[in-house]
């Protein structure tokens, strides 16, 4: 969350100068506020996922029209058992786009990260 945060904050500062609005969703707060924030459209979302799916099944938010997805610490959020809420993110993102996939540097990926990256990696090239 903290991390979260802290992106949005950066995000913001160089979005400035762009025109671009950037919001930050994360959960430990009520998700009604955040949903309506983004009633009238955000360019940059910095979410975590637990909340980016809370937002997604109560129809506040699509992926529909992502065109740029970013995943920071992936390997990371394998380890912590995020792997099916990565899935499901990535079936709900269009065909088209770029995806960023961020891994902490490591000698040796172990088979289930390889086979999550291997499968991402599969639906971008797509």
């Amino acid at each position: 969350r903290e991390l979260a945060a802290q992106i949005a904050d950066n995000m913001k500062g160089y979005a400035r100068y762009l025109n671009m609005s950037v919001d930050c969703v994360f959960g430990g707060v009520p998700v009604g506020k955040q949903a309506r924030r983004l009633v009238p459209g955000v360019d940059i979302l910095v979410a975590t996922p637990g909340r980016l799916l809370d937002l997604i099944d109560q129809r506040a938010l699509t992926l529909g029209r992502t065109e740029i997805f970013v995943l920071d610490e992936a390997d990371q959020m394998m380890d912590l058992g995020f792997i099916h809420a990565l899935k499901r993110v990535a079936n709900l993102l269009p065909k088209t786009g770029f995806w960023l996939l961020f891994l902490e540097p490591m000698p040796l990926i172990s088979l289930p990260k390889k086979s999550l990256i291997v499968w991402l990696l599969g639906k971008i090239a797509r």
